[in-house]
């Protein structure tokens, strides 16, 4: 088991950057206020039958179930990620998957908080990250 969670530590590392980091043009800007954040039921309808995509794959968070199921492609090698999703009464969203590359499997959680300023959504990934434009009420083009 050791072995096989050492051998997925770069491409699940390089999945979760590849997946949850901003743009660097967005990460540049500061949130000057913190966002107000948004209920449970707020971040739900933002998610529940609609794909994430990133510029390495994408994920599903399916409303039955609150299944999650993602793949990405990083240097020709391939993985999936297979679990649920989660909200809490915070508006906090966790993936929970199995991530399986070349046969290899390991687990992951991730986590983000989510806000609001005005007619834009902030997302942060937990626990350290800072706050970016998730997506705004005219969307553009380097909304995630």
């Amino acid at each position: 088991m050791k072995t096989i969670i050492k051998n997925l530590r770069l491409p699940v590392l390089l999945l979760s950057m590849s997946m949850l980091t901003p743009s660097l043009a967005l990460a540049a800007k500061e949130v000057k206020k913190s966002p107000q954040l948004l209920t449970a039921s707020e971040v739900v309808n933002m998610y529940k039958d609609k794909t994430w995509r990133w510029p390495s794959g994408g994920g599903r968070f399916d409303s039955q179930g609150r299944r999650f199921t993602a793949m990405t492609e990083e240097n020709g090698k391939k993985s999936i990620g297979e679990g649920t999703w989660s909200v809490d009464n915070l508006g906090k969203m966790c993936m929970n998957a199995t991530w399986t590359t070349d046969g290899k499997a390991a687990k992951a959680r991730t986590c983000f908080s989510h806000g609001r300023l005005g007619n834009v959504i902030y997302q942060k990934r937990l626990p350290m990250g800072d706050w970016y434009v998730f997506c705004s009420a005219k969307p553009r083009a380097s909304d995630e």
